[in-house]
């Protein structure tokens, strides 16, 4: 099973030291290309800039795909959430910080 992971989860299991929580419950880990874009910003603690340069192998970051128009109508975590999901299907985004994909 895979996830899609959000920043603020993300972010805090970081900054706990217990990300690797996440490759105990899923085999992979989806981060959306804006999330990492996130956490390397200025101001951003330097174990969530490390951790997300030097990501482990249960991590694959993606892109927001430019091709699909309904993306420029959600708010750009959500559309980073989409990325992640299955070509065609259309299951919600979700609200949480995690979504199942």
């Amino acid at each position: 099973m895979m996830v899609v992971a959000d920043a603020g989860p993300l972010r805090y299991l970081v900054l706990i030291e217990h990300p690797d929580v996440l490759s105990r419950l899923y085999d992979r880990v989806l981060v959306p290309q804006i999330v990492v874009d996130e956490f390397t910003q200025a101001g951003t603690p330097v174990s969530v800039q490390s951790w997300i340069t030097q990501a482990p192998a249960w991590v694959e970051v993606r892109a927001i795909p430019s091709s699909d128009p309904e993306l420029g109508l959600i708010d750009p975590g959500r559309a980073g959430s989409h990325c992640a999901r299955p070509r065609g299907e259309r299951r919600p985004c979700t609200a949480g910080g995690l979504g199942r994909a």
